[in-house]
């Protein structure tokens, strides 16, 4: 039976999506929670993804995703009505900070992506941080922001939990972008503000 609150829910969700999404967005949450189907989710995400996704949109296709690749991996992965559980919610920052380009990137007029893995730890701190970037002269600036970074400690039945493999993604843009785009990454460093 729903809850009053996951009756409540419903409507935001369909707002936040175009007329266009929704309808496979509802599939995808069908095949991944009524049939079991994790890649079957992922396929239809995928659609989702490719079409373009708004800031609005992002947000919830993310978390099912993260749900999705979860259930591939696990054989142990425990399903549940609501999604949004503690331990399979991204990440969530606490101490976000302005990042600087890094300057020796802007002064050769350089842009790209990274991708920082690392364990958050029970207390929020981070360890084993490894950032793989498109340029080796932005690896520096954002393993830095996330040594630097707190977490909100991921608890599992009432007890904080060590989240291993988290990751962050980063765009390096000298200019400002579209909203599109900036909603695509966790952290979006430009020159201009």
């Amino acid at each position: 039976m729903e809850s009053a609150d996951e009756a409540s829910f419903e409507p935001c969700l369909e707002t936040a999506f175009s007329p266009e999404a929704y309808p496979v967005f509802l599939e995808a949450e069908h095949a991944m929670f009524e049939r079991r189907e994790p890649r079957r989710t992922a396929e239809l995400l995928d659609q989702l993804a490719l079409r373009g996704l708004s800031c609005f949109e992002h947000f919830p296709v993310t978390i099912l995703r993260t749900n999705a690749e979860l259930a591939i991996r696990d054989p142990e992965f425990i399903y549940g009505e609501n999604y949004a559980r503690p331990r399979l919610m991204p990440v969530f920052d606490l101490s976000i900070h302005p990042i600087a380009y890094p300057p020796a990137a802007e002064a050769a007029g350089i842009e790209g992506d990274c991708s920082v893995t690392f364990d958050a730890a029970r207390t929020g701190e981070t360890r084993r941080v490894r950032a793989s970037c498109t340029d080796p002269l932005l690896v520096a600036t954002a393993e830095d922001h996330v040594r630097r970074s707190r977490f909100e400690p991921v608890t599992e039945r009432g007890r904080a939990v060590e989240v291993p493999g988290a990751q962050l993604r980063f765009a390096f843009r000298l200019e400002p972008q579209d909203a599109e785009e900036v909603a695509a990454y966790d952290r979006f460093v430009t020159t201009r503000r």
